[in-house]
């Protein structure tokens, strides 16, 4: 078996001629003839390299599907202290229980950066390799950790110091008030509108699952920019059309439902200088949404907007907050042009959306209501007859203290 020095000085000079993490595990399994598998923080393969098939069946399903299934996750990583075990372990461990308990093997983190990025773990299957295997097991997820940091790969997977530094900035704006530009932090940070701000909640002290969340919803994300606070991870999205947005809100459902997470969503918005609004209609979706409809997995600001004002004091949200976008976008109508559609609406909902009664509460003529009404649904792109749109705009009325 070839001398450690020998193998790390090889891989360190691959390293410097720009390697890729298959030829990194093959460098590997040349050297000490012992399979090796590569997988992210979420269990997603990066490579591996055995000469055959795995005797672990659960390794085997990896290489053949490209990630750990969910039920081995659930059912077995997490339950048995798997994740837990290795993520909080500065070296490699041997692992003999769980589902390693008919397939022991080593296991080791890779840290960049104090934060984790995957797991390596050697199949050598001799109980009397342990410390060996544990020690060599050390030494290769230290060089994966050197190979993560290099610039092309930083640049080819987004991920690099310079995006954290832009995340903490973005969702702390109330320290970081001065204008942040995007344009500042390229090429590792290309974002675009729209923008729409997820925060997910942890609801446990647990580094393990918070690595591993991140890394299943950056596997269906990749350009994410995002932060851990307080249990909660905020994430950033971004971009260009709907679709593509509703796409990556879809994918993320299916993976918050497979692990029970629960997550507030915000408003979409363009301009980043409001971050500070959309941020706290995640938080107070996730909150309001948590309180009274806890089997939801997903909720969004706009549809809690009634629960977050009646369950909270009003001076417990910003005022940018309190009164829903609609609301605003008619008062702003009726200074630009002179109307008095706000006042319109409000009577309106005030006479429970009939007709008749809301043209004499208002003392004009029903056709004029019928009229103003149509305008109305034009200008905020919504209709007042709707159940949940009306509950939410008078909702808004009532904080607005709008009264005739």
């Amino acid at each position: 078996m070839m001398e450690y020095a020998e193998y790390y000085e090889k891989a360190i000079r691959s390293i410097a001629e720009g390697t890729d993490p298959n030829s990194f595990a093959k460098l590997f399994y040349k050297c000490f003839q012992i399979p090796i598998i590569i997988v992210d923080e979420a269990f997603k393969l990066l490579a591996f390299a055995n000469g055959g098939s795995f005797e672990d069946p659960y390794w085997e399903d990896i290489a053949q599907y490209g990630a750990a299934r969910t039920e081995t996750i659930t059912d077995q990583y997490i339950k048995a202290g798997y994740l837990e075990s290795i993520a909080n372990s500065s070296t490699a461990i041997y692992v003999d229980w769980g589902v390693s308990r008919d397939y022991p093997q080593s296991c080791g983190p890779v840290y960049v950066n104090k934060e984790l990025e995957g797991f390596i773990s050697l199949l050598f299957m001799d109980i009397e390799k342990k410390e060996e295997a544990c020690r060599l097991n050390t030494m290769v997820c230290s060089l994966f950790g050197i190979f993560l940091q290099t610039s092309d790969y930083q640049k080819k997977n987004m991920r690099n110091p310079v995006r954290q530094v832009f995340a903490r900035r973005f969702f702390n704006p109330e320290e970081f008030s001065e204008p942040l530009d995007p344009v500042k932090y390229r090429p590792y940070v290309d974002i675009s509108p729209e923008y729409q701000i997820a925060v997910i909640g942890i609801y446990e002290e647990n580094d393990s699952m918070q690595d591993f969340l991140r890394g299943r919803i950056r596997s269906i994300y990749p350009n994410i920019i995002y932060q851990f606070r307080e249990n909660r991870l905020y994430i950033l999205m971004e971009n260009r059309n709907e679709a593509s947005m509703g796409y990556i809100r879809q994918r993320m459902r299916a993976v918050l439902t497979d692990y029970q997470f629960h997550a507030g969503l915000s408003g979409r918005f363009t301009e980043i200088s409001e971050r500070a609004k959309y941020i706290e209609q995640a938080e107070t979706a996730l909150q309001a949404g948590m309180a009274s409809d806890p089997d939801e997995i997903v909720y969004y600001f706009r549809d809690y907007y009634p629960a977050i004002i009646f369950r909270q004091a009003k001076t417990s949200l910003s005022e940018e907050n309190l009164i829903p976008d609609e609301l605003k976008i008619l008062a702003q109508h009726d200074r630009e042009f002179g109307t008095d559609y706000k006042e319109t609406l409000f009577g309106y909902l005030y006479e429970r959306n009939d007709l008749n009664r809301a043209a004499n509460y208002l003392h004009i003529h029903r056709n004029t209501l019928r009229y103003r009404m149509e305008k109305i649904r034009q200008i905020i792109g919504m209709d007042p007859d709707d159940p949940e749109t009306a509950l939410r705009l008078t909702s808004g009325y009532g904080v607005s203290g709008c009264q005739r």
